[in-house]
């Protein structure tokens, strides 16, 4: 059927005032396209033009097309939903993850079921049982801990799974990370060649496996620059709550850090908000530089240095493979590293003179 056939296809269905449910085969034939086409786009494979993928979504479109996912479910003994659990999704970072995870999803026809276990490990396993009770084609996670309690589950489940972010070299699965390491070690090296010698870094919980290699590489480099005995590294937990009560303590002590690395966007509030309270300007007091950059760093004054993750980069690694491993692909599971970048902003400069008592 040419273009013009398919467009009075259309109409022609929109004047019967759709009194019947539309099925798969109206689209087929709306769309000019076999019925094995239509499965295609629906269930995301890549192997149909991207032409006929417009063409088809168009006509769904227009006849009102919607999935049965019971009936889609029975026949194939899985939906098209992938699951994603995530930590928590009061991280801005995470958040901004689940948000580009889920517009590439529906992309390619998925739906993203999408959960979160407020740090807890015992909720993470409730999310990741209620998901497989759906059947989902695949999981995306992001464990709270290194426990990773859902590991044995989904591995006895058998379904595929791509562990994002706070990711391990002991897992067995798929996994799409940053170089947490190597970012904090070059953004440490940087703080000492401008001067610092007492800095502050401000992190959640070493028995977060991404937390820990950014702490390593803080610790790291003021090894090899022989200040670890200036520097320190606080980590009270993941709250704003905790970190900000740790914080104020040890802003009441002298002497006070030049600089402070907020190892998490979260730090990065705590540290603003204990600073400001106690009147310290930034860089003049003390220097601020935060590990994950966004939009409102960006626009404070002055604008605060950070390490930025490359969110974009993550979402997509990570979709991707999930859609490999969802049609058929079952290579050894992959381990992708990404860079950081450093945004060097007027928050952070070489620390203030100090005048000999």
């Amino acid at each position: 059927m040419n273009d013009q056939g398919w467009q009075s296809a259309v109409s022609m269905r929109d004047a019967k005032g759709n009194s019947q449910r539309v099925t798969i085969r109206h689209v087929a034939s709306a769309a000019g396209v076999s019925i094995a086409t239509v499965s295609n786009v629906l269930n995301g494979r890549t192997s149909v033009a991207p032409e006929l993928v417009a063409r088809v979504r168009t006509v769904m479109g227009e006849l009102g097309y919607q999935r049965d996912q019971v009936a889609s479910t029975l026949r194939r003994r899985q939906t098209s939903v992938v699951g994603l659990v995530l930590p928590t999704l009061m991280s801005p970072f995470l958040a901004a993850l689940a948000t580009r995870l889920e517009g590439l999803a529906h992309a390619q026809g998925f739906q993203l079921l999408v959960g979160s276990a407020n740090e807890d490990a015992e909720q993470e396993l409730s999310r990741v049982q209620a998901m497989l009770a759906w059947r989902v084609a695949g999981m995306i996670l992001a464990p709270v801990d290194k426990r990773f309690v859902s590991q044995s589950l989904i591995r006895d489940q058998g379904v595929k799974t791509v562990i994002v972010d706070r990711t391990s070299d002991h897992s067995d699965f798929d996994s799409v990370g940053v170089n947490n390491l190597e970012a904090t070690l070059v953004a440490t090296r940087r703080l000492i060649e401008v001067g610092h010698r007492r800095i502050l870094a401000v992190g959640t919980s070493r028995s977060i496996p991404n937390m820990l290699e950014r702490i390593t590489g803080f610790e790291t480099a003021a090894a090899a620059a022989g200040i670890s005995s200036s520097c320190e590294t606080l980590c009270p937990g993941g709250d704003l709550f905790s970190i900000g009560k740790a914080l104020h303590r040890r802003l009441q002590q002298r002497p006070l850090p030049t600089a402070v690395f907020a190892l998490s966007d979260v730090s990065t509030l705590a540290a603003l908000q204990e600073l400001g309270d106690r009147g310290l300007r930034m860089p003049e007091d003390v220097s601020l530089l935060g590990f994950d950059d966004h939009e409102w760093m960006q626009v404070l004054r002055p604008p605060i240095s950070a390490v930025r993750q490359p969110t974009d980069e993550l979402a997509r690694h990570t979709w991707n493979r999930m859609m490999q491993r969802i049609q058929g692909d079952v290579s050894g599971a992959s381990r992708i590293q990404l860079a950081c970048s450093l945004e060097w902003r007027a928050s952070t400069a070489a620390p203030p003179v100090e005048v000999p008592a």
